[in-house]
């Protein structure tokens, strides 16, 4: 297979669906790329594409609609992608510029860090790309880039690529850290206040 693209600046639309048959293509270039290479674990991939196929369609041309953003994972200004790669950059050239980002921790031209670990996914580079959580990897993926207000859209797509990959059902998560028990209300009290108390309320006196 190879990339399919089309150019929509300055046309204010959508190439195609997050789901149709060119953005599924696309998805397996993004697959072939990181997966097949072994440069990601398949969660991670997968996370990586539930977030490009919510920004644009999984289209290497794409233009942000309503803004300016442009390319995969919608580069803003566009010039962070076209200095970098030309006016019209491969989808695997792109896909370059998105591992460099995330292991490099900055831009290719200099434009300081991209890949910025939050306090909920703390992550560096290589962590995520070994990441065995398709959430979290979706997840770490749109904070660590602070792409504005979540969407679970695209954990959705995540989910959807994954089982277009594998041809299985997407697996459970891994469950949450327990939750700390909650201290008891006697902690603290001292022992004969606790004995006392206990002897009051058995003989009726509270």
């Amino acid at each position: 297979m190879t990339w399919v693209y089309d150019d929509t600046r300055g046309q204010d639309r959508f190439a195609w669906g997050w789901d149709s048959s060119q953005a599924q293509q696309n998805a397996w270039e993004i697959y072939n790329y990181f997966f097949e290479n072994d440069l990601m674990s398949l969660e991670a991939v997968c996370g990586l594409v539930g977030n490009i196929a919510f920004e644009s369609r999984i289209n290497p041309w794409q233009e942000e609609v309503g803004g300016s953003g442009f390319g995969l994972i919608q580069w803003t200004p566009p010039t962070a992608l076209t200095n970098v790669l030309g006016s019209t950059p491969t989808g695997d050239a792109q896909c370059s510029l998105i591992y460099n980002e995330i292991m490099d921790n900055q831009s290719i031209w200099g434009g300081g860090a991209r890949w910025i670990p939050t306090t909920r996914y703390p992550y560096s580079g290589t962590q995520f790309c070994a990441l065995g959580s398709i959430r979290e990897a979706t997840q770490a993926y749109f904070a660590e880039r602070e792409r504005g207000t979540w969407s679970e859209a695209r954990y959705e797509y995540a989910r959807y690529y994954w089982e277009v990959f594998t041809g299985q059902p997407t697996p459970p998560e891994p469950p949450d850290p327990p939750v700390p028990p909650t201290p008891s209300s006697r902690e603290g009290m001292p022992l004969y206040f606790y004995i006392t108390k206990k002897f009051k309320r058995k003989k009726g006196l509270i």
